[in-house]
């Protein structure tokens, strides 16, 4: 093995282990009686929604549906990263949240290796590469700094904002990632050689990405048009090559516009005022404006690529489109190689010790990231039987697993909104409340359970049971609707068919 091999491998190695070391700890040493749910503090309610996929392909689907809200629906949502990781953890025999990290983990080997490689299209020296690879795998912005001062810094909330970040969220981030730089390069080659099969083989990729994170075709479809345009591609080509490197949008619009659930899932997702990507991203923006200014004259199509990328993206993230900010992901690889080529221009002033300098660059703008690794340690760390989030009790946990043992996909789970967001990951069941955007008209659905649960008129409780179609409620230990004011046991519809330890599970008559 090469030395620079060995060394972007160990550097891979120790960048992955430091960023799953709170989900490592947490799951090696549990707290008493508690089982540990593996998920971050950030975009915490969203780990089950994929685990959901993970588990529906477990159970024998193909085709999936959104388990996180009652109304009916057909199944018809293809996400084939979460299908393959479904079957592997069938074969293996392994829980859907094991299976979950494990893809995790192995697609960010993966994708570092894909990144190395795309690093060295722009650097000639070892010690450089070696260097930006590092950039790219830990830089951040200055929220650890100025998070009291500007308001939600994007490097800490934004997970597919920056690289690191994207490490710790779901197997799809990265495999999107994936998908997306390994179209570029075979775009690049294809400018380079004018193959056929390249420009095939990249619009194939970013069809395939239609499926995981379509949003990014946005930002891909315009950045290819404008490469080519601007490496002397006719303007037919280009929009020709624009579109079929976007063509996956069609698909997506067409399952919104005629999937009824789809129509009613919240996609909010909103840019925050330019000020929290500025301080997200932090010193990564001088140094990359520094090398901007040196390669914006290159005529070589990969730092068009740079500079054609970063351009679009920052446009694109303020577009008409209430999914604005899921279309940063991957901004981070571009504006971090123009910075390492900022940067080394600048360390070049210091001759003898530009080294120093750019070591001590890269450690800055890690702070950030390292803190969210603290974050998600000192938070889960706070978790006692007395009060949990990151944890459920032993007890519930095999509560869900009785429904999962218990009931069919034709069931839905009436419980609050803490375990509706896990019971489709645990057991692959509807509930009727479980997630803030998948849970169409969450509020109102809200609103709807606090008066179930108070009611006394049997008539009115029996038909909003019937028309949400909800056929078993969970409680878990020190329940919510219980303290709310939920007496189930005085419900002549409700018979209890579960109760161990404080979790109890009833069944709603038919008749």
């Amino acid at each position: 093995m090469k030395k620079e091999t060995l060394l972007a491998l160990i550097i891979s190695i120790v960048v992955i282990f430091l960023i799953n070391f709170p989900m490592l700890y947490f799951y090696l040493f549990p707290k008493e009686n508690l089982v540990f749910l593996g998920r971050r503090v950030m975009n915490s309610q969203d780990t089950y929604t994929y685990v959901a996929f993970i588990e529906q392909a477990k159970q024998g689907k193909f085709l999936f549906t959104n388990l996180f809200t009652n109304e009916y629906q057909a199944p018809s949502l293809i996400r084939p990263s979460y299908f393959v990781i479904g079957k592997i953890a069938s074969l293996l025999n392994i829980s859907s949240i094991l299976a979950f990290h494990l893809s995790r983990l192995i697609l960010s080997f993966i994708f570092l290796a894909i990144l190395y490689r795309f690093i060295r299209r722009f650097f000639d020296s070892m010690q450089q590469r070696i260097f930006v690879f590092i950039i790219l795998l830990t830089s951040s912005g200055l929220g650890f700094i100025l998070n009291r001062i500007v308001p939600s810094p994007t490097d800490l909330w934004i997970p597919e904002s920056l690289t690191f970040l994207s490490l710790t969220e779901s197997p799809h981030f990265i495999f999107s990632q994936i998908l997306m730089l390994l179209g570029i390069m075979f775009f690049l080659k294809y400018l380079k050689k004018r193959e056929l099969m390249d420009i095939l083989t990249s619009t194939s990729l970013f069809l395939l990405l239609s499926f995981e994170h379509p949003y990014n075709l946005l930002v891909i479809g315009f950045t290819v048009l404008f490469v080519c345009l601007l490496t002397g591609e006719k303007i037919y080509k280009s929009v020709f090559f624009a579109f079929l490197s976007s063509f996956g949008l069609i698909y997506q619009l067409i399952q919104i516009l005629t999937n009824p659930t789809l129509m009613g899932w919240h996609f909010s997702l909103l840019s925050p005022p330019p000020v929290a990507y500025l301080v997200g991203f932090g010193l990564l923006i001088p140094f990359a404006v520094i090398g901007m200014e040196k390669i914006y004259k290159e005529k070589d199509a990969n730092y068009k690529l740079l500079l054609v990328w970063v351009f679009v993206t920052g446009v694109i993230i303020y577009s008409p489109f209430e999914f604005q900010r899921r279309m940063i992901e991957g901004i981070h690889i571009p504006l971090a190689i123009l910075a390492g080529i900022g940067l080394f221009f600048v360390a070049g002033k210091f001759k003898k010790h530009w080294v120093d300098v750019v070591l001590s660059a890269v450690v800055l703008l890690s702070l950030t990231s390292f803190y969210t690794i603290y974050i998600d340690f000192s938070t889960i760390n706070k978790d006692s039987s007395k009060g949990y989030y990151y944890y459920i009790t032993k007890p519930e946990a095999k509560g869900i697993a009785w429904l999962k043992s218990h009931t069919g996909g034709k069931d839905v789970i009436l419980s609050n909104w803490f375990y509706g967001n896990l019971i489709p990951g645990l057991a692959g069941r509807t509930v009727y409340l479980g997630h803030k955007a998948q849970t169409i008209n969450f509020d109102r659905k809200v609103n709807s359970i606090n008066s179930f649960l108070l009611s006394s008129d049997t008539k009115l409780s029996r038909t909003f049971l019937k028309e949400n179609r909800i056929t078993y409620i969970f409680l878990g230990n020190n329940d919510d609707m219980i303290f709310y004011g939920f007496k189930p046991d005085t419900k002549p519809f409700l018979t209890k068919v579960y109760s161990e330890n404080g979790v109890l599970i009833y069944k709603v008559s038919s008749k």
